[in-house]
């Protein structure tokens, strides 16, 4: 949903959280600055920070971007990031050269393995081309993966497989691209038989599968171009929505390889969807999915929060409020993320300039929004006072409902807080810093599985003389115990 991060671009908040999830979105984009203050409700004392992190190392490297007097901008950043419950995990980050032409730029795509035993490997190049843009990544739970990136422009879109026993296995063709388009915002979700299925637009929104074996079939058109969508979930069990003259709308599929008509999601009013995060959709790992949205009102103002969840066997339960108080107008990036228990959690970047959250337990439906970020005063915390408290953000959720969260404040300190379901959040932690590092902090990622452990992945400049800096790529371990 808007500017694609890894483009070489300003770097921005990410748009959508990396991981699990099992709905297709898209549609026309707009942008609504109206509306009151929204008010904090009382919050409960913090708790204390419960797990540790681990010092950052670096595990690739971004490369320069444009730098001296031809373009502004900085080097590549995370695109992807998984971890399961095997203990594999893998970043997927691209590398953005400094071009000898400007209209020429040279963007790679690297990706890099861990492993809870051995930690990081050595990066390896997936894209050979010129320029190349990562897309996706997904895992199947047993420690396999698959990234897809795109060629642009007129290229091609490919997917690059990695084994746990044999590693990295050579690119394959996904589809051709029309002339003068590219496969904006591809994704991809991996079941646990080892078969995908990617989601892009071109001059339309298409869809293709792999299967088990590796061959991946035509691709299928299946509605208009799509400036914004996400996908998620698993290739077998997909739901897809869309927003349509205000309308948001979802289709399923038909049991015969094709999709029901698509239907209108009831009650949900008028839509305000913005650049980026106004819209919001995962599978819950339990058999259904979660909508989350901006509301807005018959002239376009914001009208508050509202959630819905979608079960085959009952349908689309009512539309509810997970905010509180009057709705603020500087509110965006709405997100959310699913544990495997059925915990969800929404978040987004308030107007105050602290991140907001709200946690869905599957018994006791969705708890009290609040400030995540107010747990570190910016008056404690080293910065200006006024600064952002959270230029970007993060979360996961493990398989008993805590939720983790990591931000960047003022976009240069990393700082994490986490809760228990029902529990307030707890005292921020700020990471270890970075070493040799200064300057903002790339888009964040951040990856969990069942037992609680956790890694997080980010670009940041190295500390020298040029300007914008060379970036490297960072990771760092969160173990809950």
């Amino acid at each position: 949903m808007g500017v694609r991060s890894d483009r070489p671009t300003e770097p921005g908040i990410p748009w959508r959280q990396l991981g699990k999830g099992s709905l297709l979105l898209w549609g026309a984009l707009t942008l609504s600055s109206c509306g009151s203050p929204e008010t904090v409700p009382p919050q409960p004392s913090p708790e204390p920070f419960v797990g540790r992190w681990s010092e950052p190392q670096v595990v690739g490297d971004a490369g320069p971007g444009f730098v001296g007097s031809r373009l502004s901008g900085g080097g590549g950043s995370v695109t992807g990031l998984l971890l399961d419950d095997t203990g594999r995990g893998v970043v997927l980050f691209s590398n953005i050269g400094d071009p000898a032409d400007p209209l020429l730029v040279p963007i790679r795509t690297f990706a890099n393995t861990y492993a809870a035993a051995s930690g990081w490997s050595t990066p390896v190049r997936l894209s050979p081309s010129f320029q190349a843009f990562p897309d996706a990544l997904a895992g199947d739970g047993h420690g396999n993966a698959i990234v897809v990136w795109d060629t642009n422009p007129g290229g091609e879109l490919d997917a690059n497989r990695f084994a746990a026993q044999g590693g990295w296995q050579p690119a394959t063709l996904i589809a051709k691209l029309p002339q003068s388009t590219n496969a904006a915002h591809a994704q991809v979700v991996e079941g646990p038989d080892g078969a995908a299925l990617a989601a892009w637009t071109d001059t339309a929104l298409r869809v293709a599968r792999m299967s088990p074996a590796g061959v991946w079939g035509a691709s299928t058109a299946i509605g208009p171009p799509a400036f914004f969508f996400d996908l998620a979930g698993t290739p077998s069990d997909p739901l897809m929505g869309f927003v349509n003259d205000n309308r948001l709308l979802f289709l399923a599929p038909d049991g015969k390889g094709g999709w029901q008509p698509a239907a209108e999601v009831p009650g949900t009013g008028s839509i305000r969807v913005d650049a980026p995060g106004g819209l919001a959709a995962t599978a819950d790992n339990v058999g259904g999915f979660m909508l989350a949205w901006f509301r807005s009102d018959v002239v376009g103002n914001t009208a508050g929060i509202a959630a819905a969840r979608y079960a085959a066997a009952t349908g689309w339960s009512a539309p509810v409020s997970i905010e509180a108080g009057t709705p603020d107008p500087g509110e965006r990036a709405l997100k959310l993320v699913a544990g495997p228990a059925g915990h969800i959690l929404a978040y987004w970047l308030h107007g105050d300039g602290h991140l907001w959250a709200n946690l869905y337990t599957p018994r006791s439906g969705w708890g009290s929004a609040g400030p995540v970020s107010s747990a570190m005063p910016l008056a404690q915390s080293g910065l200006p006072p006024g600064t952002s408290a959270a230029a970007g953000a993060a979360a996961a959720i493990d398989g008993s409902g805590n939720a983790l969260v990591l931000w960047a404040e003022a976009g240069v300190r990393l700082v994490s807080a986490r809760a228990t379901p029902g529990g307030p959040w707890s005292v921020a932690q700020a990471l270890p810093s970075a070493p040799g590092t200064r300057g903002i902090v790339g888009p964040l990622a951040l990856a969990m599985n069942t037992s609680g452990s956790a890694i997080a992945a980010w670009a940041q400049p190295s500390m020298c003389d040029s300007c914008p800096a060379p970036r490297e790529v960072w990771a760092a371990s969160y173990e809950p115990h």
